[in-house]
């Protein structure tokens, strides 16, 4: 039984969630406040907490206990740790925090009907699909991925490099073209609705 901790402030979303991950099998701790949750995992450590992974809602308004509590988990001892955002929306802040961290996601509190199947997931990630290899280990292609939005970059060149993808990534037309005369590239994949000329 995998041991999560749930970190909400109201109690009608916990009470859902906690109904939900509790019939799929998971060990649910409470905590209400950021605070709460900070001190909790300080206190226990990474390897003593028992966890294996945090549901907590993205704070709305800024909160320096938040700011601690997300800084505490980008932490490389708290990598392994598995982390579900529930967002009212797709927040920027969150979306960012998310991709710049392994063993992430993001929820809508609209779609938290999902958490069980997304936190499972978390905790047992597939095994990735082996790409054709040659005797280096490395992928035959080589990928340049042009877009302008950063989130956009660093989320498919993650999920390229995943999958054994060599990747080089341009923020706009200029710079994806100066990249592309400089170096050989098997693939360029480009937004087509990226300001500039194309």
């Amino acid at each position: 039984m995998d041991r999560v901790l749930l970190l909400e402030a109201s109690a009608t979303r916990r009470r859902a969630v906690k109904t939900l991950l509790t019939a799929r099998g998971f060990e649910i701790s409470e905590v209400t406040d950021y605070e709460q949750a900070l001190r909790l995992l300080r206190r226990l450590g990474d390897t003593a907490s028992g966890f294996r992974g945090l549901l907590v809602g993205w704070p709305e308004p800024a909160d320096p206990h938040a700011d601690e509590l997300f800084a505490l988990l980008r932490r490389d001892d708290y990598e392994h740790f598995a982390v579900l955002l529930l967002a009212d929306s797709n927040d920027e802040a969150a979306v960012n925090w998310m991709m710049k961290r392994p063993s992430t996601a993001l929820l809508l509190w609209s779609d938290y009907s999902e958490c069980a199947d997304a936190l499972s997931k978390l905790l047992a990630p597939p095994t990735p699909t082996q790409p054709d290899l040659d005797t280096g280990g490395q992928s035959h292609l080589r990928v340049l991925f042009v877009d302008d939005s950063a989130t956009v970059r660093i989320a498919f060149r993650r999920l390229l490099m995943k999958h054994g993808y060599l990747v080089e990534t341009a923020e706009n037309v200029e710079d994806g073209w100066s990249k592309a005369i400089s170096q050989p590239f098997d693939i360029a994949i480009v937004d087509y609705f990226m300001p500039g000329d194309a």
